[in-house]
């Protein structure tokens, strides 16, 4: 079985594993913890990226190069025909790629003003995404494609910070709030991050160092 070796906050582990859950591979996972990194998984993915140990025990590290795996190995090729989006797919791949950090270093705004000035690369991405977007169930049509996965991790975590805050990161992108409708009644979001990972994602952005934090606990309190 394929094991994927993470933290359990990453997006892109998730990317890893949703890609997996829309193909039902099973997998397991190997979490790491952030405040302290074993030695040979920084020598292994320098740049702390995941990396999956194949049902061989090779190791393969790095997103892009577990993605390629997977494609090549567990997508078949009626599945392939229909996942695939042509030469614009690398395009809007890697702004999803770009993203990840983006929108983590946004989310961990200590106030409004900077999570404003922090997030203005993520809502451009966002403007790029809603121009992108036609009236389809996903990106390209009624099957999920590469790039609702690569998306997928974007979006789940925005659905968070709303379910738990109020705040609408998508409030000016209909299109894109659309999408992120379609993608949560898929049940891949939830299936793809550990079980605890409500209470990591509050640990890590809705801490009270944060601005969403500040909000989250505003909202509990009135409760």
């Amino acid at each position: 079985m394929i094991e994927i070796i993470s933290f359990k906050i990453c997006p892109c582990y998730q990317r890893i594993t949703a890609l997996l859950e829309a193909i039902h591979v099973p997998y397991q996972s190997k979490f790491l913890e952030l405040n302290s990194v074993p030695r040979w998984f920084y020598d292994l993915s320098p740049e702390m990226e995941p990396a999956i140990q194949t049902d061989m025990g090779e190791y393969i590290a790095g997103l892009d190069n577990a993605i390629q795996h997977l494609e090549k190995y567990y997508c078949d090729l009626f599945f392939m025909a229909s996942f695939k989006c042509g030469e614009k797919a690398t395009d809007l791949n890697d702004l999803a790629n770009e993203q990840y950090i983006n929108q983590c270093n946004t989310q961990r705004s200590p106030d409004l003003k900077s999570l404003q000035e922090n997030g203005q690369t993520f809502y451009d991405a966002l403007s790029i995404m809603e121009k992108e977007l036609g009236d389809k169930r996903f990106f390209k049509g009624e099957q999920l494609s590469e790039i609702d996965i690569a998306w997928l991790p974007i979006l789940h975590r925005t659905h968070i910070v709303q379910q738990k805050t109020d705040f609408d990161f998508l409030e000016d992108f209909p299109k894109v709030k659309k999408w992120q409708d379609k993608l949560m009644a898929t049940g891949i979001p939830d299936k793809s991050v550990p079980e605890d990972f409500s209470e990591v994602f509050d640990e890590f952005y809705l801490n009270e160092s944060s601005y969403l934090g500040q909000l989250y606990r505003h909202k509990t309190a009135i409760k």
